[in-house]
């Protein structure tokens, strides 16, 4: 999970701004209007937040970065410490899928 973590918080950092598509993708990606939009996304990612104890007051919503993961299939939301800048491992993220609205909170570590 710590894998998983740091490789999706480096590429929400480092990630470009268009997604690269392969030809050979057999996976059908939903229209824009089935997806879930980025105000709803991170509305899903507070609660979820909320629900895993964390006292969103006390966080910043990091702006640095791409808010979708390299497959375009997640919205990526940065909480870091407040105020800046935060404490090594003040931080967590929420990982909400576009399609299904789903969100997982990673802890910062």
């Amino acid at each position: 999970m710590r894998n998983r973590l740091l490789t999706a918080f480096f590429a929400a950092l480092c990630a470009a701004a268009v997604p690269t598509v392969h030809a050979d993708e057999t996976r059908a990606t939903p229209p824009a209007s089935a997806l879930v939009s980025r105000e709803r996304a991170l509305q899903l990612a507070q609660v979820a937040a909320k629900g895993h104890g964390y006292n969103l007051a006390k966080y910043e919503l990091s702006t640095f970065g791409n808010e979708v993961n390299e497959k375009n299939d997640e919205w990526l939301f940065v909480y870091n410490c407040s105020p800046a800048p935060p404490p090594p491992g003040c931080f967590f993220m929420v990982a909400v899928n576009r399609s299904t609205g789903s969100a997982e909170v990673y802890p910062g570590e």
